[in-house]
């Protein structure tokens, strides 16, 4: 057995000293990891408990009182693929292994969207599937300040300035935060699934236990293509792998056209998607 470095152990703050919000990022990630591990997906968590506040910690990023967990870490670690690689064996079973996350009941969330549209009204008309889901379970709100100094127009797309500054914000928010132009057509991309929201390489795991994940910050219910464009944004130099990690998605789902040129369409689709969200947030 490799003994643990403690240096990999995360430190939160115990929820009795932080705030309604990160208790509940908290009780969040609690929740999914024990789901996720429940149905294979990843890794378990070994042990939690609450470092003692009288005690002097040697690390400065572990606060008195912060409360730890320490999960399984599988032998091998973190996908790592170059390039120039060709690897479409493991981005099929990738695609499969995303498949399974998106298969999982999204119940679970129902109450932390709740506990959002408590604390940020203006969700409120948000759709189901936005990606503002995926920022805003994490804690990072919509910046209007971004689309220019007092929401000048500066892009086509933005509502009309109506002078009333809260009401801008949230028109403008309510552009970011559909897809508009830019939504996939394919019903697969759009359906609401339980979603990663950070699913890359260094966030998948390849070991003795096969593939899992791992980091749960973002994860919330949102459209699928929001983790779909995250990895093939990352492989969009390889068409091969690319099309492999699609191509084992769909199948993996079923009920959806699994030939070359569909998941060449779905490719360009969720570059696409990768770009302009990054552009846009």
């Amino acid at each position: 057995q490799t003994p643990c470095n403690p240096l990999q152990l995360t430190a939160t703050q115990d929820c009795d000293t932080v705030s309604a919000s990160e208790a509940a990022l908290l009780q969040r990630l609690s929740q999914i990891s024990a789901i996720l591990h429940a149905h294979e997906l990843s890794p378990a968590r070994l042990a939690e408990g609450v470092l003692d506040p009288n005690h002097t910690h040697t690390r400065t990023d572990f606060p008195p009182g912060a409360s730890w967990m320490m999960t399984e870490w599988q032998e091998g670690g973190p996908v790592v693929v170059t390039d120039n690689e060709d690897a479409e064996e493991l981005y099929s079973a990738i695609g499969v292994l995303l498949a399974r996350v998106h298969t999982v009941d999204t119940a679970w969330f129902r109450n932390f969207r709740m506990h959002l549209l408590r604390h940020h009204p203006q969700l409120e008309h948000v759709p189901r599937g936005s990606h503002a889901w995926v920022f805003y379970s994490r804690g990072i709100e919509f910046q209007a300040h971004k689309t220019g100094p007092d929401i000048e127009r500066t892009s086509f797309f933005l509502p009309p300035a109506s002078g009333d500054r809260d009401r801008d914000r949230k028109g403008v928010l309510r552009v970011w935060a559909n897809c508009g132009s830019w939504c996939p057509r394919a019903k697969a991309m759009l359906r609401e699934v339980t979603t990663h929201g950070d699913f890359h390489h260094g966030n998948v795991l390849q070991g003795n236990q096969g593939l899992q994940i791992v980091d749960f910050d973002f994860t919330c219910v949102a459209s699928a293509i929001q983790d779909l464009s995250f990895m093939a944004g990352s492989i969009h130099h390889n068409i091969r792998n690319s099309r492999a990690f699609i191509k084992g998605y769909l199948h993996h789902i079923g009920g959806f056209n699994t030939s070359d040129a569909s998941a060449d369409e779905q490719h360009t689709a969720t570059h696409t998607a990768t770009h302009t969200a990054t552009h846009t947030a």
